[in-house]
């Protein structure tokens, strides 16, 4: 009866306890028992609530090992109901799982195809299904081949054929590539022809050519000693193609280096693989460049001690190239997690290093060294922390607007500005945010507001930033912050009387909105501040807006958004429009 149950806590512990105790007690997992829990369980299956249906899905795959026969209680409907949850692409990571260990186990107890009905699911859906539903129904597809292995070979040349056959529709075509690579994922398909996966990179739909590297990168991780050296060919021969197999070889990488046994498969390799991609650290192309980045930095994990010291020496003397610097230290970003590593002590030592590069004269080398900044911040901050007071003179100049880096571009009649500067501030700014979240206790919080001041007069990007800045000061440190209430005040006034152009377009007329109701936000967070009503700045802006209505009518939108992500906790409620008035008279 606790099934039938809305509280979602109740229904939680219900489907653990009941878990457990039929994996205790076997003879309680009885028909009448089964057909019970179905009943009341099935209906509750929904992406609406992921965790619900991973426990349920986890009870029912206990459920039908240990009573296969109650499995027959469930009819055509309810299979294909089951099977629908994968059309969701909110369905990912632990309830996937669930769910292919759950076809898994009803595969043994029925006598139905369900490769078949996972195939003719994906053909039914058409073209209306999200690409991340491909995954799962491949992975699940890939599940059904692992516990029947003597269907694999055939499975995997009907798949292939399925590829290679262009009568054959995209959907079906997408789902084959995919499946093909998760069953290659863990057993050798040397038998099978690359060159039909490589002949879809060349595919007009743009889905297939972004799952064939996919494909090509979990079948050459089955059997590296065949696939590497073929892959490897290719990137050397093929430059036209060499992002997407330089994408084959990263999931290569990403899929061999998550085991001992993998990485061990991997080793031979490692020396020839870490050169060639070097050899492609200064590509024009930024997307290839931060795949190399991306294989360089996960080589790195499996072996610190060795690479971690090579990337060093380059990046002092042997990266010459700005964008050569730039794939470095995004390399060693793709190093940074939020657990522990091996790498972490090797990383403390160096860190001091990467950076530095802060001092470099290229926009694009400081700008990628703010991004692994900003990463270090996030994830481990102990990293840093001795160093933070030497890196911040560096961060807070990169705030700057810097009026060398402005030009005027000519675009027919017209004249744009362009202000190759902007992506380095937002990052700097970034930073700055996470600061406030990691390292509080380090900063100087007048020097911080400093800084703090002059995003909020920047572009529309840093100016939405800052707004939340002060918000989250606001709890943080009211009473400096209401020293510096007459400028920040003067500077919201500004931005929210801000005329729109007579030739603005919509989208230009949408973001002025929206920035205006970012102000107004940060306006009602200061009225929070203690003793915020004696400011005369503060009072005439607040009875300024309350004085013209199309500002008036944006405050109720701003009631419940004026605080900064994460920090809703119902600690301070929002003051109301007319509270802010009320205090202004």
């Amino acid at each position: 009866s606790f099934l039938r149950q809305t509280n979602r806590s109740l229904l939680l512990v219900t489907l653990c306890a009941t878990t457990a105790m039929i994996s205790k007690y076997r003879s309680a997992c009885t028909k009448e028992f089964v057909k019970e829990i179905l009943t009341n369980s099935l209906n509750v299956i929904s992406p609406s609530d992921l965790h619900v249906s991973q426990l349920i899905l986890e009870l029912l795959t206990t459920i039908a090992t240990i009573n296969p026969g109650s499995m027959q209680l469930l009819d055509q409907a309810a299979i294909e109901n089951l099977i629908a949850l994968l059309q969701s692409p909110l369905v990912q990571g632990g309830v996937l799982y669930a769910f292919a260990s759950f076809l898994q186990a009803l595969a043994k107890c029925l006598n139905t195809d369900f490769l078949e009905v996972l195939r003719q699911s994906v053909s039914n859906a058409g073209t209306g299904m999200h690409k991340q539903c491909y995954h799962n129904f491949a992975l699940c597809s890939a599940a059904l081949v692992a516990i029947q292995e003597s269907i694999a070979p055939k499975t995997a040349t009907d798949l292939l054929a399925n590829v290679k056959n262009p009568r054959m529709n995209d959907q079906l075509r997408l789902y084959s590539l995919l499946t093909l690579g998760e069953i290659g994922k863990t057993r050798d398909l040397s038998f099978i022809n690359i060159d039909d996966i490589l002949e879809c990179f060349r595919s007009k739909t743009e889905d297939i050519k972004a799952a064939a590297p996919v494909c090509l990168g979990f079948v050459s991780a089955g059997n590296p000693n065949h696939f590497l050296p073929l892959v490897l060919s290719q990137i050397r021969s093929r430059s036209s193609q060499e992002y997407l197999l330089l994408c084959s070889l990263r999931e290569s990488i990403s899929t061999l280096s998550t085991s001992e046994a993998g990485v061990a498969k991997l080793q031979p390799f490692m020396d020839d693989v870490w050169d060639l991609l070097f050899k492609h650290c200064e590509s024009k192309e930024e997307g290839t460049r931060n795949v190399v980045a991306e294989c360089l930095g996960k080589l790195t994990l499996i072996n610190p001690t060795q690479r971690l010291p090579i990337l060093q020496d380059q990046l002092k003397s042997g990266a010459s190239a700005a964008i050569a610097r730039a794939t470095i230290i995004t390399a060693v970003r793709f190093t940074i997690s939020d657990k522990p590593n091996s790498v972490d002590a090797l990383l403390k030592a160096t860190i001091g290093d990467f950076l530095n590069m802060l001092q470099d004269t290229d926009i694009v080398v400081r700008r990628v060294t703010l991004l692994l900044l900003n990463s270090v911040l996030h994830n481990k901050r102990s990293l840093i922390v001795e160093r933070l007071q030497s890196i911040l003179p560096l961060l807070y100049e990169e705030t700057k607007i810097r009026h060398e880096l402005i030009r005027e571009v000519e675009m027919g009649p017209f004249k744009h500005t362009v202000d190759d500067g902007l992506d380095l501030r937002k990052a700097a700014f970034e930073c700055m945010y996470t600061l406030l979240e990691t390292c509080l206790g380090k900063l100087n919080i007048f020097e911080f507001l400093t800084y703090v001041e002059a995003g909020i007069q920047d572009h529309y990007d840093i100016k939405m930033l800052t707004h939340l800045m002060v918000i989250r000061l606001v709890e943080l440190y009211p009473t400096a912050l209401s020293q510096r209430l007459a400028i920040i005040v003067d500077t919201l006034r500004s931005t929210v009387m801000t005329k729109a152009k007579n030739n603005s377009v919509k989208q230009e007329l949408e973001k002025l909105d929206e920035l205006k109701r970012s102000a107004l936000r940060c306006t009602m967070a200061l009225c929070r501040m203690p003793e915020s009503d004696k400011n005369p700045h503060l009072r005439e802006f607040i009875m300024t807006v309350n004085a013209k209505e199309d500002l008036k009518a944006m405050l109720p939108d701003t009631q419940g958004k004026d605080q900064a992500p994460g920090e809703r906790n119902g600690k301070h409620a929002p003051s109301s429009a007319a509270a802010a008035a009320k205090g202004t008279r």
